[in-house]
């Protein structure tokens, strides 16, 4: 019986070291296990920072980018701009020289034609007068010739001495026109033209800032 009950005691003892040994397997297992769970946070979290910092950092990238963009953007504005400005104003300086230029060549003409009409209407006037001188010498009667008609007078005091007068013809002369009326002509056909010419720009102009 004694030996019945060593033996007793003995198993219990090793079901008891047994037992302790596998409690203490398991919570060996179970720490190991907490601990690469914990490993595995930490390194999910590390790679998620990570990725985070990698967007914020390509985030600020792409605002740099997008930062010059616009800067290029209102630089390319601005040269556009000054280059449409430059030839707003280098075709208003064409327009201008061509005006000044139809305005000079018209001018040119027009002193040509007013210096035509001066030649003209001096050779007119000569012509006039020329023509005058003529007939107030044919009107004079020569000295013989007028003795004669006094001696025709004396004895026929009624027959009256026929003068031939001046024809309606040679009374008026032509019409011509003036120098000053021809300068103030031409002046004014000038002042009109490029009143004409301006308007033109002008309009042009207002259509293109439309």
């Amino acid at each position: 019986m004694a030996r019945d009950a060593y033996r007793r005691g003995g198993l219990i003892k090793s079901a008891a070291r047994v037992q302790e040994d596998q409690e203490r397997q398991e919570s060996t297992w179970t720490l190991t296990q907490v601990e690469e769970i914990i490993r595995r946070e930490r390194a999910v979290r590390q790679q998620a920072q990570l990725a985070a910092e990698q967007a914020l950092k390509a985030a600020k990238e792409a605002q740099k980018v997008i930062l010059q963009l616009e800067e290029e953007l209102d630089i390319k504005e601005k040269l556009l701009q000054q280059e449409r400005a430059a030839r707003q104003q280098a075709e208003l300086a064409a327009q201008k020289a061509a005006i000044r230029a139809v305005v000079e060549d018209t001018t040119d003409k027009t002193i040509a034609v007013i210096r035509t009409e001066e030649k003209s209407l001096l050779k007119s006037n000569a012509v006039v007068r020329k023509r005058e001188d003529e007939a107030d010498s044919a009107k004079l009667p020569q000295p013989k010739r007028a003795r004669e008609i006094a001696k025709e007078q004396s004895a026929s005091p009624t027959k009256k001495l026929k003068v031939k007068e001046k024809s309606p013809q040679d009374k008026t002369s032509p019409k011509k026109m003036s120098l000053a009326e021809a300068r103030k002509a031409a002046r004014e056909e000038v002042e009109r033209r490029a009143q004409q010419r301006a308007k033109a720009l002008e309009d042009m102009k207002k259509n293109e800032g439309y």
